[in-house]
């Protein structure tokens, strides 16, 4: 089987297939999915070709494209190639898939850092940042000063506010009645 059409053929079998939602799969996707391929396969015509000597020019092309790439990057090219090694031998064109990418392990990923707090020192250089937005600048200090959930914040009304002693009223989740908040002064988010 030509390279070039079974390409085609994976990507009109992409295009056309449902997901557990039942939707068919969004051009997007179809083209995240197939967009690298073609890279992928530079230097072989046929299909037969990975099971032999196309199996190291696979690689090399791999690892040339997206080898110095984010390693999500490289795992979703190479899950894409996986994929399509998948379709072809669903249709009897190639041997085992696992064969032609044994060498080509996924990249390490490592964990994103989960560390959500920041420090009192970091948060007030963000606040101070002259270069921000001053609507930004209040609501952090806002957030920060009172430990208020966004959603609290951002649905008050100017009702709500009590400007003289700076509190204000929100709604806070479940039956719980309206609980005064106080806020950080405006003019201090303003001087710095």
């Amino acid at each position: 089987m030509p390279t070039a059409e079974a390409l085609a053929s994976f990507r009109r079998h992409l295009a056309g297939r449902r997901g557990r939602s039942g939707r068919i799969t969004s051009p997007e996707t179809v083209r995240a999915c197939t967009s690298g391929l073609p890279t992928a396969f530079t230097g072989i015509v046929h299909l037969g070709e990975p099971a032999s000597v196309g199996r190291d020019q696979l690689h090399t092309n791999i690892r040339g494209a997206w080898g110095g790439a984010a390693p999500s990057t490289f795992n979703a090219k190479r899950a894409a190639l996986a994929s399509a090694l998948a379709y072809f031998h669903d249709q009897g064109w190639i041997g085992d898939p696992a064969a032609v990418l044994h060498g080509l392990d996924r990249e390490h990923q490592p964990r994103p850092d989960d560390t959500r707090v920041r420090s009192r020192e970091r948060i007030d250089r963000l606040i101070a940042d002259k270069r921000r937005p001053l609507e930004d600048r209040t609501l952090w200090a806002v957030l920060y000063s009172t430990v208020a959930r966004a959603e609290e914040v951002l649905s008050l009304n100017v009702e709500d506010l009590d400007r003289a002693n700076h509190r204000a009223r929100t709604i806070r989740i479940g039956p719980r009645v309206r609980r005064p908040r106080s806020w950080p002064s405006i003019r201090a988010v303003r001087m710095s």
